[in-house]
């Protein structure tokens, strides 16, 4: 807790003035601090503020997101979008429209939030955010 007077103890107390230390699952922006280096390890994002960061950090530590397994997974997720990307581009370079559906449902089912690790998906795809067809993915427009 950011001030640990104002926590709620019971239902009567007033929840709404607690300030988690950790990336609140209930704020439907907080999961956005939460950015990954190229080999899988969580980072906050780049532009975070001393008190985000602080919260990221908590939550890494709090949730084991630094866990050496976790990590691999998110570096495969992190392959998988290059190895989508790649595909992609050259499916528009040679015309191949099937290739290109395929590398775009491959890179949509990615980043739904019900699969694992969307949200590294994410930032990796960010990286190729210049391309129409992640813009359109991402929905950046």
């Amino acid at each position: 807790m950011v001030d640990s007077s104002k926590r709620a103890y019971s239902p009567q107390d007033n929840h709404k003035q607690e300030k988690p230390e950790f990336l609140d699952p209930f704020d439907p922006d907080d999961w956005k601090l939460l950015w990954f280096d190229n080999d899988g390890k969580p980072i906050p994002i780049p532009n975070a503020d001393d008190s985000q960061q602080r919260k990221v950090k908590n939550s890494i530590d709090i949730f084991h997101l630094h866990e050496k397994k976790i990590v691999r997974k998110r570096n495969q997720v992190r392959i998988d979008v290059e190895n989508a990307i790649k595909q992609l581009k050259e499916a528009e370079a040679d015309g191949n429209n099937d290739l290109l559906c395929q590398a775009k449902s491959a890179l949509r089912k990615m980043v739904r939030e019900t699969e694992m690790h969307s949200r590294a998906a994410i930032v990796y795809l960010r990286g190729h955010r210049e391309l129409p067809a992640v813009k359109e993915i991402l929905q950046l427009d």
